[in-house]
């Protein structure tokens, strides 16, 4: 299992590609959503 460290940092990416989200990716997640 991942430490409490690995699971922090991985919420913090997500939380910055969501923020500011490369070419392409915004799009996609709106369409799963859908």
């Amino acid at each position: 299992s991942l430490s409490k460290a690995a699971c922090l940092r991985i919420q913090k990416e997500l939380m910055e590609w969501e923020a500011s989200p490369p070419p392409g990716f915004k799009h996609k997640v709106s369409d799963d959503l859908q």
